[in-house]
């Protein structure tokens, strides 16, 4: 999050445009592929036996419980495991493979120094692509979401929300917002963050001096 307030800083202070798409995707952890997410893991090079190992994953099941009774047994067959300490690595790593395939080209992103170039931030199955201008983030935004239907997983266009700093006029077919919270931190289009912060503030406050 400070890399990317960072970022909005900068380009404000230069006036140029920079479109920010913060991507949703529809339950991402219970969605990958499990055989595209062994596949990813040998091809980072990751050591057979431990592959072998996290193919625990296969053969599970889950059951729906109430408090009389419980519903019959079904098969899971995608995604990762939930309460599993290995989940978010192993979801992670297929993240990070989908966006290092989308996110190539020459002019993907902004120029972060000399040499390389910044195209997206990623925290968890937070997404935010970074682009100058509306075709750039279009592009990146359907390279991803095309390598991300590979794996399994499927981009949320009413939940992905697309900010625009130093212009207005949006021409993505994704949804157009001043404000967005990410992470428990709003971001909008004058880099204010006390929205998010006074909540938090009174919420700790509350707790500390008036709850017993």
């Amino acid at each position: 999050m400070f890399t990317l307030r960072h970022v909005i800083e900068q380009y404000m202070e230069f006036r140029t445009q920079l479109l920010i798409n913060f991507v949703d995707f529809r339950k991402a952890f219970d969605s990958t592929h499990r055989e595209s997410l062994w596949s990813i893991l040998r091809i980072y090079g990751i050591p057979q036996p431990f592959v072998v190992f996290t193919k625990l994953h296969k053969n599970s099941s889950c059951c729906v419980r109430t408090n009389a009774m419980h519903t019959t047994f079904f098969e899971v067959v995608t995604g990762v495991r939930q309460g599993c300490v290995l989940s978010p690595l192993l979801f992670n790593v297929a993240l990070d493979f989908i966006m290092r395939k989308s996110m190539k080209g020459d002019e993907t992103g902004i120029k972060w120094s000399r040499t390389h170039r910044l195209a997206d931030l990623d925290f968890a199955d937070d997404v935010a692509i970074i682009a100058e201008n509306n075709g750039l983030l279009q592009q990146a935004t359907t390279n991803l979401a095309n390598k991300a239907k590979k794996i399994g997983l499927r981009l949320n266009p009413d939940k992905s929300k697309v900010m625009s700093i130093g212009r207005t006029d949006m021409y993505v077919d994704i949804n157009h917002v001043r404000l967005s919270l990410n992470l428990g931190m709003s971001f909008n289009c004058g880099v204010g963050c006390r929205k998010a912060v006074e909540p938090r503030l009174l919420s700790k406050l509350y707790s500390a001096y008036v709850s017993p």
